[in-house]
């Protein structure tokens, strides 16, 4: 009897079992542009790549006989070339075109030009200079079940309009995001708990470029999180000029770095 009853059991339990088969979005695969052009530093680098669907293999990547151009033209109309960097290549299917011969400077504007599988895509940004620190310290909180440590940086505002700062550790995991209010002039300061004792990078950035990396941050802070709501498309400030609905992935940044050294404000016991 004891038998039969399991065998009743197991029969009703396999006989609810049902397959369900839940459809996934898959976005098509775009370019994906990315840039590494800092003031003062003599080579500037674009890395071009593809995406791919989250549940899919990586992919090869770009294939560099699609690439036909890749360009930076100034302001002043002075256009610099891009060549592609043989071998440098990752598992990601991610490619480096660099160039020496572009000289940044302050508050000018560069446009970037991709031909790509015969389609023109278009970056454009401005240099903003960023302001240089006046002074810093370290802070102390001892708490009941924990201390805390804050470190507090002061750098003057530049611009009549308003600016848009981005704080970030050296090794980019932490990210802090600061707007002025339009406070002209005014000293401006930042308080942060977060940091690996090695440097930390002050941005002044365009309004776009704080919001872009503002929703990349909550994408990977939110990876982990089953019940995190769903993330946006991060779309930068490249665009498909021949095919409108082909929008790239990716920013071209263009920054003035001033880079904090925090050792230097620590006070010896």
């Amino acid at each position: 009897m004891k038998a039969f009853c399991i065998l009743i059991i197991v029969f009703v339990l396999s006989s609810c079992t049902e397959i369900i088969e839940v459809e996934t979005s898959s976005e098509k695969e775009r370019l994906v542009i990315e840039s590494s052009f800092v003031l003062g530093k003599p080579i500037t680098r674009i890395y071009l790549s593809v995406s791919y669907p989250y549940f899919e293999a990586l992919n090869d990547g770009i294939n560099p006989s699609d690439v036909s151009e890749v360009s930076v033209t100034t302001s002043k109309g002075n256009t610099c070339r891009y060549h592609l960097i043989q071998g440098d290549y990752n598992y990601m299917g991610k490619y480096t075109y660099q160039s020496d011969e572009l000289l940044l400077k302050l508050d000018e504007t560069y446009t970037l030009k991709i031909v790509y599988k015969n389609e023109i895509y278009i970056g454009k940004e401005t240099l903003l200079e960023t302001p240089e620190v006046n002074r810093g310290n370290f802070n102390y909180n001892q708490g009941i079940y924990s201390d805390t440590t804050y470190f507090t940086f002061f750098f003057d505002d530049l611009y009549v309009e308003d600016n848009f700062y981005i704080i970030q550790d050296y090794s980019d995991r932490i990210y802090y995001f600061v707007d002025d209010n339009n406070k002209s002039d005014d000293e401006v300061w930042v308080r942060i708990t977060e940091f690996d004792y090695s440097n930390v990078v002050l941005l002044n950035t365009s309004e776009h470029y704080q919001k872009y990396m503002s929703v990349l941050v909550s994408q990977r802070d939110v990876q982990y999180d089953p019940y995190a709501n769903a993330t946006s498309i991060a779309k930068g400030n490249c665009y498909n000029k021949t095919n409108p609905d082909n929008y790239p992935l990716g920013y071209f940044s263009v920054l003035d770095e001033k880079v904090i050294h925090l050792p230097d404000y620590i006070v010896p016991n």
